[in-house]
């Protein structure tokens, strides 16, 4: 049971993790304030991984790393505040890479500055994470055990690494709000100068960043700034006198128009977003902000606009959203692997649980035959138990890109035969497996007709054997677990000239039509299972194996009448 303590030790080290992770992305979008977001981070993160401190340095005025936020755990916390840490700046270049620095002990290769540092400071371990966005190197995170040495895992620095990433969207979104403020800020005092006096005004848009203009109720523009006729790259010749808006979605059109139509005394400004499509191709966000000008008599005679352009905001919301969305994913994974664990888990550890003790009590008086019977519950729930951690360890290692992918020759006739017989033998009573759709050698066992036979030349491919075990036993073992009341299952092998075709059709249940879309997804199950056992894990494992193999797959399923699985493999997976 060591290992399934470990295993469950890990998963438990995972989810903590994670839960830190979903608490710092939960304050990125909940809490404007950066000061608290990081410190909160510095101060979980330090209690979660048991080190001594944790920093994060943020470059002052003159580029050096500085340490502005520390747990509050650290001794003399206050202190570290301000201070220059050398080993930032001995390992810049590796860090401005985006790449960490890991040092599991403090030996006397290390150049005395950091020696010296390290001694003054106590430091056994150190763990530096560069904060980066955008290829920008904007700070780190840095990880110090005093109390002994430590041996960082690949979990550890995976975990800070993509903390790192979230600290840093925060830092970039708090650096673009005050951005944004400061740029709201300087706009409205400009736009109390254009009130205040007609020549100021020009003296100062012409040097405004914001992209300025003005036109009459018809279009025509009688005013344009230098950031708007850089910007769209025009003369203002080209533009005063004339009508012109810049190429865009006609979506966005129709906004513009829209607001333009709004304007009113009663509500003469207006604010909106839209796109606008470059010459070159490029498609940017701006913002504009419309002000109505009316006369004495209330009529409308000019619009003064302001624009700036907001991409890189935009690519910033979008790069919080995705990560957002992604941990969502994540969290309902890991939901999903908790309920997993406690519901299949829970059967067997009581069958195991029950065995044992009824051992331990009536050993000595029962007869071998029921002894063994026990033991065999006992093996079979190990095993069953077994099964379950192979798969989420395979869906785990093909989610992280880690799944082997090994082709070697492989004859697809005796590989399918031996799969057949292997199934056969544990098929349940009502089942028959037929192989094949032309005639071949019939053999019956326990009253089930197989037929194994084949099409084409199906006995050199180069494929990996492993990961087609996986795909063929799912999908068999599927078909005889949702074909209850029995019923033929066939097994077609079709060899054409670059490709082998595996069909596997059952006389089951079948799959509603609302969850065929989502069947490949991990914990996934067809809405209509009932209580037949299952993990959802099967069929996303054999996506991922027919995915590495580069093939192919495709269902067919009818309620009632049963389904077809069909897997396209190329004959040679190296090719």
């Amino acid at each position: 049971m060591d290992w399934l303590l470990e295993e469950l030790g890990l998963a438990w080290q995972q989810v903590s993790r994670q839960a830190l992770l979903n608490d710092i992305i939960q304050a990125v979008r909940n809490t404007p304030i950066l000061d608290e977001v990081l410190q909160t981070t510095v101060n979980q993160v330090d209690v979660l991984l048991k080190v001594s401190h944790c920093l994060i340095a943020r470059p002052n005025t003159h580029n050096d790393m500085v340490v502005r936020y520390v747990s509050q755990t650290a001794d003399k916390s206050e202190s570290l505040i301000g201070s220059y840490c050398p080993f930032y700046r001995y390992y810049h270049d590796i860090l401005a890479l985006g790449k960490p620095v890991v040092l599991s002990s403090i030996d006397e290769t290390l150049p005395p500055e950091l020696l010296c540092q390290a001694h003054e400071d106590n430091i056994r371990a150190l763990m530096i994470v560069p904060l980066m966005y955008q290829n920008s190197y904007i700070g780190g995170i840095t990880l110090v055990q005093c109390n002994c040495l430590q041996k960082w895992t690949d979990s550890d620095v995976e975990f800070i690494q993509t903390l790192a990433d979230h600290c840093a969207i925060a830092i970039y979104q708090a650096e673009l709000h005050q951005q944004l403020q400061t740029q709201l800020a300087e706009r409205q005092q400009v736009e109390e100068a254009l009130r205040q006096s007609e020549a100021r005004y020009r003296a100062i848009v012409e040097d405004q960043t914001e992209l300025i203009c003005r036109f009459k109720p018809d279009g025509t523009i009688t005013f344009v700034n230098d950031a708007y006729c850089r910007y769209f790259n025009k003369q203002r010749s080209e533009l005063i006198g004339q009508t012109f808006l810049p190429t865009m979605p006609s979506h966005d059109r129709a906004l513009i128009t829209k607001n333009f139509r709004s304007l009113s005394q009663e509500h003469p400004t207006n604010t909106y977003e839209h796109r606008i499509l470059l010459p070159s191709g490029e498609i940017r966000w701006q913002q504009w902000s419309d002000r109505a000008l009316f006369d004495e008599q209330g009529n409308f005679i000019e619009c003064q606009a302001v624009g700036r352009d907001i991409t890189q905001l935009k690519q910033a919301e979008d790069d919080i959203r995705h990560a957002l969305e992604k941990e969502k994913e994540a969290s309902e994974l890991q939901s999903s692997f908790v309920s997993l664990v406690s519901h299949e888990f829970r059967t067997p550890l009581t069958i195991i649980q029950t065995s044992a003790e009824l051992l331990e009590h009536y050993n000595h008086m029962w007869s071998e035959e029921k002894k063994q019977k026990h033991f065999t519950r006992i093996q079979t729930s190990v095993s069953r138990m077994t099964h379950l951690l192979e798969d989420v360890l395979t869906i785990g290692k093909a989610e992280a890109g880690k799944l082997k992918f090994e082709p070697s020759p492989v004859d697809l006739v005796a590989f399918c035969q031996d799969l057949v017989e292997n199934l056969r033998m544990s098929a349940v009573s009502g089942h028959a497996l037929a192989f094949g759709e032309q005639g071949g050698i019939a053999a019956k066992h326990r009253d089930r007709a197989i037929n194994f036979a084949i099409q084409g030349n199906c006995t050199d491919a180069k494929m990996d054997e492993k990961l087609l075990g996986h795909i063929l036993t799912n999908l068999l073992s599927n078909a005889m677990k949702y074909s209850p009341k029995g019923g033929t299952i066939r097994f077609d092998l079709i060899s054409t000239s670059d490709s082998a075709v595996f069909r596997i059709q059952d006389t089951g249940i079948g799959i509603p039509v609302q969850d065929l879309d989502k069947l490949f997804e991990s914990f996934r199950r067809a809405s209509n299972v009932g209580t037949i056992p299952g993990t959802g894990l099967g069929l996303a494992i054999v996506k991922k194996c027919v995915d590495l193999h580069r093939g192919k797959i495709a269902v067919e399923s009818e309620l009632g009448v049963g389904t077809t699985f069909t897997v396209t493999l190329p004959l040679d997976a190296c090719a």
